[in-house]
């Protein structure tokens, strides 16, 4: 399953990163790495980018980005 799948109000473990070297260290820094727990706080208008909350701090992804993010759910 992927980030992008996950729905508002839902959390998940990251598995695995499936992006370059220097997107996963920029998303490593803002606490989106394996074993990280994040939930997916509200999406925009037709799902084009997710808020996110991963161990208190607060980010935005674009969609194309979540889908090549790994995750377990963890459901509510």
């Amino acid at each position: 399953m992927n980030l992008a799948q996950i729905k508002n109000g839902e959390e998940a473990v990251v598995i695995q990163v499936n992006a370059e070297e220097n997107i996963r260290a920029r998303l490593r820094m803002l606490n989106v790495c394996p074993g990280a727990k994040v939930k997916v706080v509200k999406r925009s208008l037709l799902s084009s980018s997710l808020l996110l909350e991963a161990d208190g701090v607060r980010l935005g992804l674009r969609r194309e980005l979540a889908e090549n993010i790994r995750v377990l759910h963890r459901g509510l």
